[in-house]
Formats: structure tokens, C-alpha cells, sequence
């Protein structure tokens, strides 16, 4: 009697597994017949999708591949306490984001550190602005300091202007003149084009009820009003965040406040520093709302931006704001999951090493403060498939 051989080919589907270290294949009409894959060169043999082999020898696996890009709840396990409002920004000289602030039905004045690589929040205690919330706050890259400016405290509308050192843990008062005047609503962002660097505000005058776009130097401790023409029209609680590859400040929606009870915008303006104007960018996007956050993300060439809120509850959506080979678009970015919705959180990202943008806190559905850590960043498949080289069962 001759022995037929007989040719399989086994399937793996892989959904949501960080890896697959071994396979013992068989097939119910054959006798006994096995064989085992468990090397990187048997894996690397077979047919992947939406995997990869990691790793060399018996210790290889088979792992779903990390190109995604989605949001994580990091959980730490200490962190600050809830709250809305405070402000953060992302020290890329030391890999340290920064908080300050905020608002849990008092104003709160503590500042922490947050370690990305470590997941790990710190408390700071050291003397420093008073309590506020809704500040303007952005790291100098160029002088090393995060830039403080205002917020709202017990005493108001505050327009004074602090430094942040993370190498010596201490808050610096700066009294610049000319400075900014009492600002109802602004946003303070960081302009790292040429070798001066400088924080761009954009906020609505308390008084006059313009917007005013002006522009400080961290290594002069120097204010100085840019008045553009034109500049940005006017509104309260919109967004505002620095795109390098374009070179352009980005501002997206907020309210204008007049005349009462205002109207939300969905509109989205870009200022050339350079040309010292804004412009209205012709596209269509996210929904109108205002106290949202956004943050470039290098490593995808664009700005992100999540939440806010609109007429109604808040938002939990994701959106991509980039160059399209010559129109400047948003997208609607595809997330696995996402933070609760929510409006007025703290909201910076980490260029490398983790490619991290971190959300904290913020104003939840229904009218309570959060106390959670969400970062955006690499993320691993929903699924993947590996198939088997074809193999001679024995039988």
C-alpha cells in the first residue's frame, strides 16, 4: 500500500493578542500526525497580515502589528485630584509634561509633573502663581521654560505673566512692559520657527472687546503686541496649537460671544507669524463647539484635536487636521475607543520618545470633574492573520 501525502495549510487569526508563541497543527483523518512551529523561521515562512514576527529561535512570536494609532486610559496610580481647567505642557527637553491648576469648585494652585515612560504623576511643591484656572500655558522649547499667563482666580481675570523651570522645580514671576491686557478668553501656544522661538496669544479683550494677537520671547521675558492685519475674528473658548510642517498657528471654533447669547463657531483660522496675518482656511470639519483641546503629533505630520462641546453634550471625537498636497483639511481620525466625553481639560503632546498626546481632567457630561490620564498614541491592531507554510502531515 503506498501512503498518500497530504498537504495543509493552517490559518491563525489574531484579534486583539499581544503575541503567539507556538502551534501544534494536526488533522482529524490523519494518524498522530503533528508538527510543531515555534521558531522564527518557521513563522517567517508563513503568510502574515497585520502581524510580525518578533524576536529570533524558540522565543519568537507572532505579534499583531503597532501601527495603529489610538487612545489608552493610563491609569496611573497617583495622580492629581479632579478638576477642569488646568493647564499642561509638554517640557521636551526633560520628557516631562507639566500641570498647573485648575478648578474643582475651588481654585487650585498645586503643581505636578507627569513622567510618560513611567506613567507616573508627582506632585511639586514649590511656590508659584495663584490659584486659577483656564490659563494660557506653553513650553519654550528655544529658552527651556514653560510660559504662564493669566487665567481666571478669586481676584478675576489675571494677566500676569510666569516661568516654569522643570531642572529647578521653581515658578519665576516675570513683569514685562508693555503686557497683554485683561483677557476674557485666549490661548497661549508655542511658535518654534527660527532660532528665537516665541509664544503666540490669541485671546478677547476684557475691556475693548477686540482680539488681540500678541507674542512673548522666554530669553527677554519681552511681550510684544503683533496687532495683525487681519487678525482673528472675534470669539471666546476656541482652540489653538502650533503646526511646525506648516508653519502656521492653528486656531479652530469656540463662541461669539456677541451679540448675546453668541453663537458657536466651526470655522478654523491659521496666523503667519511671518506674514503677521491671519487667514481663514477653506475647509469643513469637526462640529461647531468651544473648550476643546489639540496638539501636533510629529510623527503624523498634523494636529489632533478631541472633545469640546457644543449646543448640547460634550464630545468624544478625534480629528486630524493636515496638508493634503495643498488644501489644508481636517479628517475624522478612527479610534478603537476614546476618553468620556468631555470639555475644558488639560490636553499636550510628547514628541518623542512615546509619541503621546495626554489628556487630564476636564468638565464630564453631566456637570462632574475628571481625574483621568488618557494618552494618544501607537497602538496595536484590532486583529491579524498568519497562515502557515504548506507542510506534508506525515499521514
Amino acid at each position: 500500500m503506498s501512503r498518500s501525502p497530504l498537504t495543509r495549510v493552517v490559518v491563525v487569526l489574531l484579534v486583539a493578542m499581544m503575541g503567539f508563541t507556538a502551534l501544534v497543527m494536526t488533522w482529524p483523518s490523519v494518524r498522530a500526525a503533528t508538527w510543531t512551529q515555534d521558531t522564527d523561521t518557521d513563522f517567517n515562512a508563513g503568510a502574515l497580515s497585520g502581524v510580525e514576527v518578533v524576536g529570533t529561535g524558540p522565543a519568537a512570536q507572532i505579534q499583531l502589528l503597532r501601527d495603529a494609532t489610538d487612545w489608552n486610559n493610563q491609569n496611573p496610580g497617583t495622580h492629581p485630584s479632579q478638576r477642569e481647567g488646568s493647564g499642561l505642557a509638554y517640557d521636551s527637553t526633560n520628557d516631562i509634561f507639566v500641570l498647573f491648576g485648575g478648578y474643582d469648585g475651588a481654585y487650585l494652585s498645586d503643581t505636578w509633573q507627569y513622567d510618560p515612560g513611567t506613567n507616573t504623576w508627582t506632585q511639586i511643591v514649590t511656590p508659584g502663581p495663584s490659584g486659577r484656572e483656564t490659563m494660557g500655558m506653553t513650553y519654550d522649547s528655544v529658552n527651556g521654560l514653560v510660559v504662564l499667563f493669566g487665567g481666571v482666580s478669586n481676584a478675576g481675570f489675571e494677566n500676569d505673566t510666569w516661568e516654569y523651570s522643570t531642572t529647578a522645580n521653581t515658578w519665576t514671576q516675570r513683569t514685562p512692559s508693555p503686557a497683554p491686557p485683561l483677557l476674557i478668553s485666549y490661548h497661549l501656544t508655542f511658535d518654534s520657527a527660527g532660532s528665537v522661538g516665541r509664544s503666540v496669544l490669541a485671546g478677547l479683550n476684557l475691556v475693548t472687546n477686540a482680539m488681540v494677537t500678541w507674542a512673548y520671547n522666554a530669553g527677554s521675558h519681552a511681550w510684544a503686541n503683533r496687532n495683525p492685519s487681519p487678525n482673528l475674528p472675534t470669539r471666546t473658548n476656541f482652540v489653538m496649537s502650533y503646526d511646525p510642517a506648516l508653519d502656521r498657528v492653528v486656531e479652530f471654533g469656540g463662541l461669539n460671544p456677541f451679540p448675546p447669547p453668541g453663537a458657536l463657531q466651526s470655522d478654523t483660522w491659521e496666523y503667519n507669524y511671518a506674514a503677521n496675518s491671519w487667514a481663514q482656511a477653506t475647509t469643513t470639519g469637526p462640529s461647531a463647539r468651544t473648550s476643546a483641546g489639540m496638539s501636533y503629533r510629529p510623527s503624523q505630520t498634523g494636529l489632533y484635536l478631541f472633545g469640546g462641546i457644543g449646543s448640547g453634550a460634550p464630545f468624544a471625537d478625534t480629528w486630524r487636521y493636515v496638508n493634503a498636497g495643498g488644501p489644508h483639511v481636517w479628517q475624522s481620525a478612527f479610534v478603537q475607543r476614546s476618553p468620556p466625553a468631555r470639555s475644558v481639560f488639560a490636553m499636550a503632546d510628547e514628541s518623542s520618545p512615546d509619541d503621546l498626546s495626554v489628556v487630564f481632567g476636564g468638565l464630564l457630561n453631566g456637570g462632574s470633574y475628571a481625574q483621568d490620564t488618557w494618552a494618544f498614541g501607537p497602538a496595536f491592531r484590532n486583529f491579524g492573520t498568519w497562515k502557515s507554510q504548506t507542510f506534508d502531515s506525515g499521514g
